[in-house]
């Protein structure tokens, strides 16, 4: 299914497709933390938590869907930097 169609679904309260978002995406938001941070792997799945719970709050800010996966990418790259400062 096109990420689309999916984001549809998650923003109309489905949480089957929340959960394909999550299970589509969760490796490449934790590999982003694992990156930047090289913290632990308890920090790293609350960076990871962070990111998807700010992402799915965020979902109405993104304009183009098809750029779903860089977009994600971005709001992790911002939450694991924080960690940093």
């Amino acid at each position: 299914m096109k990420i689309e169609k999916i984001l549809e679904k998650v923003k109309a309260g489905d949480t089957d497709a929340l959960k394909i978002i999550y299970e589509r995406y969760s490796s490449l938001i934790r590999s982003i933390c694992i990156n930047i941070t090289k913290e632990d792997e308890d920090t790293i799945n609350d960076l990871a938590q962070d990111s998807f719970i700010l992402t799915y709050y965020s979902l109405d800010k993104l304009k183009d869907a098809s750029k779903f996966k860089e977009w994600c990418a971005a709001i992790t790259k911002n939450v694991a930097l924080k960690l940093r400062i």
